[in-house]
């Protein structure tokens, strides 16, 4: 194992709440609900039992070996505090309201403890250290980004954290988003050693191999994009991630360093570094992009990247997903341009293709026969703050809209043939 110490504990029942999340939330079946959550709940109760008095989750790293980041990475507190409000929900949809406010509860000291401990005026400290309390040596980090993404914060801080958030291109190692902190340099080698790269070069060398772009930083910065409706900067990740894409026959490689930053700088610790990674199943060949001022290094033909990059566009630009009640969701994020050129997504859900397509005054919705389904809209795009100016009509006929929380809903009713809704919206 790479690491020295505790790292990936969480991730396995982390991911299986966030699984069973959205297995239901994709197929509604309460049946499989009722069959799973108590395996569910042991899974997000676990992870309680990993926190410290104040609530936050130990165990290192939560989706890489170096840096461990012992003890407490800002990244597991951010998915525990997502993983305790969806277990939370899903408690409430079978009437668990026991269970449902005891992991709100959680969610709450989660949240309280990051706020007391991570928060350092402008920024969130990376992760607290056993000994050395917290680190915030590296610049921005990929935890900035889940504290946005998840909502970790107050309001007033959330602010100042976005404002350097926002057009910030220090996580961009050359073209590629997104690497886990702006200074990647500042590392000590006491973050960075590995138990089988100290047996050979000694203490004093570093070892950056996970410290490169990664799709799975990139998605959070995207979720928390989204979460602020930053259509451009989205968009602009989107078309990063593709033009390196293209530049490799539309296939990505595991990870893109720095250009002037190595996974391990001296050159006898890069043979090691090569020997060692084939030894443990073969990666591709380090490909220097100095155009793009990144090489790609690790395994090739790495789907994380063109994964997320459908998700992305699918779930965050065009905004199209599915509520846990089944509710069809609008949430679209994109640029300016998108809605003056039109845009849009066809998909299946809930076993009902629907055809959703926005521009700058209306959205349509086209779905399959069925029973009713609820549509909502996230109405910031349009600007909507007066109904009288919201018009809907199904086939022809007038369909209520309403207005809540920022959300416009309407419904569309239960019928044996397809149907063609427009809302027709008003956008600055």
């Amino acid at each position: 194992c790479f690491s020295p110490g505790p790292s990936l504990f969480i991730l396995g029942s982390s991911t299986w709440v966030k699984q069973g999340y959205d297995l239901f939330r994709f197929t509604r079946n309460l049946d499989w609900l009722e069959r799973n959550f108590d395996s569910i709940d042991r899974a997000a109760v676990w992870m309680t039992t990993m926190a410290d008095e104040d609530g936050l989750v130990g165990c290192g790293s939560y989706y890489q070996d170096l840096p461990t980041r012992a003890e407490f990475d800002g990244i597991t507190q951010g998915y525990a505090y997502q993983n305790y409000l969806q277990a939370a929900e899903l408690a409430q949809c079978l009437g668990r309201d026991d269970r449902a406010a005891f992991f709100r509860t959680e969610a709450d000291r989660l949240r309280e403890a990051f706020t007391n401990r991570y928060w350092l005026g402008e920024r969130c400290a990376e992760y607290i250290h056993p000994h050395r309390g917290p680190i915030d040596t590296h610049g921005l980090s990929d935890v900035d980004w889940i504290a946005q993404a998840v909502g970790l914060l107050d309001d007033d801080k959330d602010t100042v954290l976005w404002q350097q958030l926002a057009r910030s291109t220090d996580l961009y190692y050359g073209i590629m988003p997104t690497g886990p902190c702006a200074k990647p340099e500042n590392h000590e080698w006491w973050e960075t050693i590995s138990k089988y790269h100290m047996r050979r070069v000694g203490s004093d060398s570093r070892y950056f191999w996970e410290l490169a772009a990664m799709g799975r930083v990139w998605f959070i910065e995207a979720m928390g994009r989204h979460r602020r409706g930053d259509g451009d900067g989205i968009a602009d990740t989107l078309r990063r991630v593709a033009t390196m894409g293209e530049r490799q026959g539309w296939t990505w490689s595991e990870r893109y360093h720095r250009i002037d930053l190595p996974p391990c700088p001296a050159r006898e610790d890069q043979e090691h570094h090569r020997a060692l990674l084939t030894e443990q199943g073969g990666c591709g060949q380090q490909v220097k992009h100095d155009d793009l001022g990144c090489y790609a290094d690790g395994h090739e033909h790495y789907v994380e990247w063109p994964a997320n990059l459908v998700r992305i566009a699918c779930q965050w630009l065009a905004g199209v997903d599915l509520a846990l009640d089944g509710s069809l969701l609008l949430s679209p994020c994109a640029p300016q341009s998108y809605y003056d050129a039109g845009f849009g997504l066809d998909a299946s859900l809930l076993g009902r293709r629907a055809e959703v397509r926005y521009n700058r005054r209306s959205v349509s919705v086209k779905v399959e026969s069925g029973a009713p389904w609820r549509v909502r809209l996230r109405s910031a795009p349009w600007g909507v703050v007066d109904l009288s100016r919201v018009t809907g009509r199904v086939n022809d006929q007038s369909v209520a809209v309403s207005r809540s929380d920022g959300w416009l809903t309407w419904q569309l009713p239960a019928s044996d043939r397809s149907l063609q809704c427009t809302v027709e919206l008003s956008r600055p």
